[in-house]
């Protein structure tokens, strides 16, 4: 995944992060090619051995980046990561080309994040955005395109589900 410097954290909560993202994004691959109809029953069985394939004939598959950034976050982020210039964070993102989230499945994750909903809707990702953000000091993103919301059938191609994972540096 690239070279980075060792990340301060507690590695076991970190990585039931990770697992709990993976989880909900092979679901959603796997639950894509049920709903759709098996085209390949092989690769409905063996998604992670065999390429499978969406309804308009796309390789499903899910894409880990990171990076070591600095300062402000990516182009599109709402707020800044800190007011200081030499604040450094690695940045981990998983995502898929699946079919997104839907916009009312996706509200409730949101809300399930906020303090107050926190207790009552304790999911996977709940708990994940508390040991990122709570626990790290990081901060934890998701972005969503469903289907349902495209404006055209060319927008349609850019469905997907993003999770950005951003996890302070200390200063050396």
């Amino acid at each position: 995944y690239g070279k980075l410097p060792p990340v301060p954290c507690f590695s076991g909560q970190l990585s039931q992060v990770f697992m709990n993202i993976f989880t909900n994004t092979i679901d959603s691959l796997l639950s894509q090619l049920q709903v759709n109809g098996p085209q390949n029953s092989q690769a409905n069985s063996q998604l992670s051995t065999q390429e499978s394939h969406s309804p308009d004939n796309k390789p499903l598959k899910i894409t880990v980046t990171t990076c070591v950034c600095a300062g402000q976050p990516r182009t599109g982020q709402h707020e800044p990561l800190s007011t200081s210039e030499e604040a450094r964070w690695i940045s981990i993102i998983i995502s898929d080309n699946g079919p997104g989230i839907h916009p009312e499945t996706k509200a409730q994750i949101l809300e399930s994040f906020s303090t107050k909903n926190r207790y009552r809707k304790e999911t996977g990702l709940a708990m994940s955005y508390q040991i990122v953000t709570a626990k790290h000091g990081g901060k934890f993103w998701m972005r969503s395109f469903h289907a349902s919301e495209a404006a055209s059938p060319e927008m349609v191609q850019t469905t997907g589900t993003e999770f950005e994972i951003l996890l302070p540096l200390t200063l050396a």
